[in-house]
């Protein structure tokens, strides 16, 4: 071998190394990626549970709304009960088709 082919060669070398520097870095920042991933998957899931409980919380407060008389005779307050009743009767139908 000639002093242009070792000159190459160690060139060569070089890059190589380099490019497995470059793409152990990158299975590193892959691997921190789906960490940060999952644990930003985790949360979502957290926080869409809390959502659902609220808005769950929200409706029995809407409810309970309804149902207050402020004064109503309880005639009125029968009409908002079965109306709620066939809002929850539709609802179930639905679930059933």
């Amino acid at each position: 071998m000639n002093a242009e082919q070792i000159e190459i060669l160690g060139t060569l070398r070089a890059k190589v190394k380099e490019l497995m520097s470059i793409c152990d870095a990158g299975k590193m920042e892959k691997d921190v990626l789906q960490k940060e991933n999952a644990r930003l998957t985790r949360q979502l899931t957290v926080k869409d549970k809390r959502i659902d409980e609220l808005e769950h919380k929200y409706n029995n407060l809407r409810i309970a709304r309804l149902l207050v008389t402020d004064g109503e005779d309880v005639h009125e307050a029968k009409i908002k009960v079965n109306r709620i009743v066939r809002e929850i009767d539709k609802c179930i139908a639905l679930l059933n088709r």
